[in-house]
């Protein structure tokens, strides 16, 4: 797969934190971002884009600095409606930290900068970004916990890759990323451990291709 194709694009949010309280955050970090290398290594055209929240952000911040991964940018998403804060004692959390990197200084990396300020009204696209929850008709068949709207999703394939390129989804949940690379015209591969998220993809995209 890697050398058929000229260009991969992995878009991952690739910290789920499943394991017990006890482990550590930083070491179950380091574990599932060494352990998902291929053993030939990366395209050396390959960028990835990583979600995190305040819990596991930094350390993965600091696991891909100590891999020798250059970061790109650090995208501060901002959720105008977030979900409300219970416990009263902290600040509502209404962003999220998306980091864009590649495989090291040298590799190249694709930005269409020219779409990026058409749809930012003429004027440099930012990283800080503005988009809501995932709306309800994309739960229409179900949903993930850690659901991403198509939205943001699509802003950042359309940013960092081009058409025929593969998309890669390590941790697809419901298909967003597959069905918005679909859309696109992008080439795309979503991998899923649950048949209940299965099953919802696959209707996404059905639905999708009947469009």
């Amino acid at each position: 797969m890697y050398q058929k194709c000229a260009k991969l694009k992995l878009i991952s949010n690739p910290i789920v934190h499943h394991e017990p309280v006890h482990e550590p955050v930083y070491e179950l970090c380091h574990v599932q971002i060494t352990h998902r290398r291929p053993r030939r290594g990366f395209h050396p055209a390959l960028v990835i884009w990583a979600f995190g929240a305040n819990h596991n952000i930094f350390s993965v911040g600091h696991i891909i600095q100590k891999l020798n991964f250059k970061i790109l940018n650090t995208i501060n998403w901002i959720k105008p409606t977030p979900p409300p804060n219970l416990s009263c004692r902290m600040f509502t959390h209404s962003t999220e930290t998306i980091i864009w990197f590649k495989k090291n200084s040298k590799s190249k990396h694709f930005l269409d900068y020219s779409l990026m300020k058409d749809i930012n009204s003429g004027k440099q696209m930012k990283d800080v970004w503005t988009f809501g929850i995932t709306s309800k008709y994309e739960k229409r068949y179900g949903k993930h916990a850690t659901q991403k709207s198509e939205d943001i999703i699509e802003r950042i394939v359309l940013s960092s890759s081009q058409q025929e390129d593969v998309v890669l989804d390590l941790f697809s949940g419901s298909g967003t990323t597959v069905v918005v690379s679909a859309r696109n015209n992008r080439k795309h591969i979503g991998i899923e451990i649950s048949e209940e998220y299965l099953t919802i993809s696959k209707m996404r995209i059905l639905d999708e291709i009947k469009r």
